[in-house]
């Protein structure tokens, strides 16, 4: 589809102005409508639903016979884009209208409005993508802005990473195509065949440099799963004990370094070890009792409202997929808090990187960083009624990051 009016043959305009759509990251430019988007496909990902073609889903959600119409439309188009194919016309260089009957297209986009209609009706994270949706526009914002590259950095590298990056940038600039939900739990990943920083070879990432004037600043929640399991439990003495603490480590007792390297291991898995399974037995109560719940319901709720979905999964799973998605929905509703204060700065949120923030931080504005920690420790206190300690680090470029003084 070449422009906004053929595009809008594709979504669906409700009464109550606001619009339904299926694969909003086909047409992101959607989101500059004051309305509400909702996106049918981020809402059966948030179920856990394949939903790579809309037909495939439709079949899944609605059935064979509701889908027959559309279907047949769809080999009808497939038929003519075989005929340009053959006659070699480059047919994705034109809108629909010139290339199909136009009774074809209309009842192939008549049909595409009324089924996605019928699957937002169907679908049950309504109220969870509400909460999402500031984070979607947010993520949108940032694919728009330029991350700025040295590609000169990485020359002798030819790796599939580096290659995708000299592909990609112009001019020095990239722009990154965040996928808003890429994993059952939330986290997120990038549109497919673009870069992804979050599994970028951690030599490689020096090529991500601050422009003139900026310093790159990451900031990083400390020891932030184990943190988030501790205050997830029931246990208000056992939570106390762990109540702004900025070293949870030191709290147990033997070696600090082995029990970092060990605790994570511990929480998510099936090993035994014979000081967590005594002084943080509330975690394991609190492992049990979710994987009761999923046995019972099939389904949990995190602490900001995301519903994961599970079927027969390990309890150890279970957890590290809850405690996985509370730290996902920490991170991104932060992130959008931290981009709304920046909205009248030079500085600016460049994306959300696991459990920390990266950002472009101009020189002038250097006071902000501690401003934005503070925000980072304390906007969830009520939530798990304790502070999480961040550390920052800071450097031009993201490989050669040193601790903030």
């Amino acid at each position: 589809m070449s422009s906004f009016v053929d595009s809008e043959k594709f979504f669906g305009f409700r009464k109550d102005g606001n619009v339904v759509c299926f694969d909003i990251l086909k047409a992101p430019h959607i989101l500059a409508l004051e309305k509400i988007v909702y996106d049918v496909k981020i809402l059966y990902d948030l179920e856990g639903r394949e939903t790579e073609k809309l037909e495939d889903l439709a079949i899944d959600v609605l059935g064979h016979s509701r889908v027959a119409d559309y279907s047949a439309y769809l080999e009808k188009k497939r038929v003519h884009q075989k005929t340009y194919n053959t006659t070699k016309i480059n047919w994705k260089e034109f809108s629909l209208d010139k290339l199909l009957p136009k009774d074809l297209v209309h009842k192939i986009a008549q049909e595409r409005n009324s089924i996605i209609q019928e699957l937002f009706e169907k679908s049950q994270e309504k109220e969870f993508y509400l909460k999402l949706y500031p984070v979607i526009k947010c993520l949108w914002n940032l694919g728009g802005s330029p991350l700025y590259i040295d590609i000169e950095s990485i020359k002798d590298d030819e790796s599939h990473f580096s290659n995708l990056i000299r592909s990609s940038i112009r001019y020095g600039e990239l722009y990154l195509q965040f996928n808003p939900v890429g994993a059952k739990t939330g986290r997120l990943s990038f549109k497919k065949g673009t870069v992804n920083f979050y599994i970028l070879p951690k030599d490689l990432r020096k090529c991500l440099i601050a422009p003139p004037d900026y310093s790159i600043i990451q900031l990083d929640f400390k020891a932030f799963q184990p943190r988030l399991a501790i205050f997830c439990t029931a246990d208000e003495e056992f939570k106390k004990i762990f109540s702004d603490i900025e070293d949870i480590y030191s709290i147990f007792p033997g070696d600090r370094e082995e029990n970092k390297i060990s605790f994570i291991s511990w929480m998510f898995s099936k090993r035994k070890h014979s000081v967590f399974d005594v002084v943080a037995s509330p975690i394991l109560n609190l492992r049990k009792e979710l994987h009761a719940q999923v046995k019972k319901t099939g389904k949990l709720t995190n602490k900001f409202g995301r519903t994961l979905y599970y079927s027969d999964e390990d309890d150890n799973v279970v957890f590290q997929n809850y405690i996985t998605s509370n730290e996902v929905d920490a991170i991104l509703t932060l992130m959008v808090k931290i981009y709304d204060s920046l909205r009248d700065k030079k500085s600016r949120i460049i994306f959300p990187f696991h459990d920390s923030i990266v950002l472009y931080v101009h020189k002038d504005e250097m006071n902000l960083v501690s401003e934005i920690k503070s925000c980072m420790e304390n906007e969830h206190r009520t939530l798990f009624g304790s502070k999480m300690p961040v550390s920052v680090k800071h450097g031009k470029n993201f490989e050669q990051m040193e601790n903030w003084t």
